[in-house]
């Protein structure tokens, strides 16, 4: 029995996030080319923070192929997931992920350059797992629907055609899988590494009004689970610096693009005005790790190690290089949002 008390929490708790998402209206004028303010339609609806049970997920996710529903199977090769090792966050063994939110996957020691620890992909997928329940509230909330904007410029980017077939990596729950859909893209197919991740973006294609509708699987980014040359575009948006082995998966991406094809990726950078920077600091390093952990109800530092994952990963010159490196031709980036943002466009050539 929940007690009275406890109920009234729950209940002023959830106006308050209802009152936070009523819609903006469009009071702001915008050039869509710059992606200087943000005005999309909708910002963002935290009124239907309540219907988000889809993206429910248990204290311990239950990660065994086996026992999946049949769209998160989809692709999956056990021997593609990334060697979870012994560590104490996951239970080894059991075809179980530990992902309890009371779980500290990333702390003052680790956070120093959360790219070395051995067992990095592990925390990684747990760290995911535990915050896919408010994934999206969380991120058109603390974008304040930029990152909409920015999903658009890397499909403009694309150069998309009607009979291109999509990989969208590190795919999260979907929503760049459902912007290359909604631009025409013959056949999309979303991959993560992290199961919950995928189960919600199923859901949400579950809903999908539009046809036809992205299909989405488990899978490494290292370890794609295509066949050489089977898809025209590869996106990755956000995921990169969350790879173990990044340029390695540079490279994998490259093996199953057709020629012609064409590499995406969406990534954050650190803005090269220092007025700019130390607002975007302030903000990304103290505000949104409190507030994001207050709505997700995390424990387990996901939004501590998001500032300084992006700190601590190589600059946009390193990124082309290792574009070039694994064969990509005229390899760019744009800067979007005062270079909050960055937008890397690659080639294969025929």
């Amino acid at each position: 029995m929940v007690h009275p008390n406890l109920e009234n929490m729950r209940a002023g708790r959830n106006m308050i996030v209802a009152f936070i998402g009523i819609r903006w209206h469009r009071f702001l004028t915008h050039r869509a080319d710059s992606l200087w303010m943000p005005n999309p339609p909708l910002l963002f609806s935290l009124l239907r923070y309540r219907r988000m049970s889809a993206f429910r997920v248990p204290a311990v996710v239950r990660h065994n192929r086996h026992q999946s529903a049949g769209f998160c199977r989809l692709g999956y090769n056990g021997a593609m997931e990334p060697e979870v090792g012994k560590s104490p966050i996951t239970a080894a063994g059991n075809g179980q992920l530990e992902t309890g939110r009371g779980n500290l996957l990333w702390n003052k020691e680790n956070l120093s350059n959360p790219h070395l620890p051995a067992d990095k992909s592990a925390r990684v997928r747990a760290m995911f797992a535990a915050i896919a329940p408010a994934y999206d509230l969380n991120n058109h909330l603390h974008s304040m629907g930029i990152d909409h904007l920015w999903r658009r410029r890397a499909v403009a980017r694309a150069t998309l055609r009607p009979t291109d077939t999509v990989a969208d990596v590190a795919c999260g729950t979907g929503d760049l899988s459902f912007a290359f859909t909604q631009a025409g893209a013959r056949r999309v197919v979303g991959i993560d590494f992290c199961h919950p991740m995928v189960c919600g973006a199923s859901r949400k294609a579950g809903r999908y009004r539009a046809r036809p509708t992205p299909i989405f699987a488990d899978g490494d980014a290292t370890r794609l689970p295509l066949a050489d040359e089977s898809v025209d575009v590869v996106s990755i948006a956000y995921g990169l610096r969350n790879v173990d082995q990044w340029e390695d998966a540079i490279a994998e991406f490259f093996r199953v693009l057709r020629p012609g094809g064409r590499l995406v990726i969406l990534e954050f950078t650190n803005p090269p005005n220092a007025v700019i920077r130390a607002l975007y600091h302030l903000y990304f390093n103290h505000i949104v790790p409190t507030t994001a952990s207050l709505i997700s109800r995390d424990r387990t530092g996901a939004y501590r190690y998001l500032p300084r994952s992006v700190d601590t990963f190589p600059g946009s010159d390193r990124i082309c290089s290792a574009m070039t490196a694994a064969g990509f031709s005229d390899v760019t980036y744009e800067s979007l949002t005062l270079g909050i943002c960055a937008c890397y466009r690659g080639l294969r050539r025929d």
